[in-house]
């Protein structure tokens, strides 16, 4: 994947490979593909693959919560992070009431 992604910068610009990571169907994908399958790392008394998925979860639910804390009503926020993050902090945006999921890719087109 990083073999495909540095030929790529060779020749696409920035805002196409953003415009590309930023996609949500890839961000889910992502998630899946590599969170969800930590989830088979463990055995019966360790989880280690769980431990790592609680504290990601974590990790982005208090990057949420500085966010809500400095947002105000009206706002328009820019939020930059790497990709690894987007998954849940998309989720705490959609299901969060008074904040609403611009998608980046119009402005990247």
């Amino acid at each position: 994947m990083m073999k495909q992604m540095e030929a790529e910068q060779k020749t696409t610009p920035v805002r196409k490979m953003l415009a590309h990571m930023n996609d949500p169907a890839r961000i889910n994908a992502d998630h899946r593909e590599f969170y969800y399958a930590l989830l088979l790392l463990g055995n019966a008394t360790e989880q280690p693959g769980a431990d790592l998925n609680g504290a990601w979860y974590l990790r982005n639910a208090k990057i949420f919560a500085k966010l809500r804390q400095i947002a105000r009503p009206a706002d328009r926020v820019l939020v930059v992070f790497g990709s690894g993050h987007a998954y849940w902090l998309r989720h705490f945006v959609q299901n969060t009431p008074g904040f609403e999921l611009i998608e980046s890719g119009v402005y990247l087109q």
